[in-house]
């Protein structure tokens, strides 16, 4: 800005030039501001106590994930590759997973494969979520208009170290 051929610089009133750019400049700021806030906060979710979760689940069990894919807007089906999810794609990510153990309900059995969902409120891909395979988790689903789903969709399963803390709450022992 030093240089005289700034245009700051090369008006006889410089300082007040300078003064306006910097206010239309922290306005269009502002502006922009305001307008990603909402998509920013679009897929905060409230969080569900895991309390509520286990009162909602009509079946829960420990659970690996054996494979994630991708199902398209249009229902067509991605084994492989980048695939995204996210807020208006259309796209949802499923994990094939296998139950290890059944803590709740006669809807599901040991070494059954089901496909859950993951939230398409989530902006993920099929590199992220495959990071979970083979790792225990505990589905916590309900059934809904024939099908089992997740309680909260946003969190599908917790982490399986809540396991004892899942059986206090169910009142079972080991």
């Amino acid at each position: 800005m030093n240089s005289p051929n700034h245009p700051i610089q090369r008006t006889p009133n410089g300082a007040a030039d300078r003064k306006r750019w910097e206010n239309q400049l922290r306005g269009i700021l502002a502006v922009l501001f305001m307008a990603v806030l909402p998509l920013a906060s679009a897929t905060k979710v409230q969080d569900m106590p895991l309390k509520d979760m286990v009162q909602g689940a009509t079946q829960i069990a420990v659970a690996t994930s054996d494979s994630v894919y991708g199902r398209t807007a249009d229902g067509s089906i991605l084994l492989k590759g980048q695939f995204r999810t996210g807020p208006g794609l259309g796209n949802v990510l499923v994990s094939k997973m296998r139950i290890v153990r059944v803590l709740r309900g006669n809807a599901l059995r040991k070494g059954e494969v089901r496909d859950v969902e993951f939230w398409p409120g989530w902006h993920m891909d099929t590199d992220l979520a495959a990071k979970s395979d083979h790792y225990p988790v505990i589905l916590m689903l309900k059934e809904s208009e024939g099908s089992l789903v997740p309680v909260f969709p946003p969190e599908p399963w917790i982490d399986s170290r809540l396991e004892k803390d899942v059986l206090g709450l169910l009142k079972v022992k080991k």
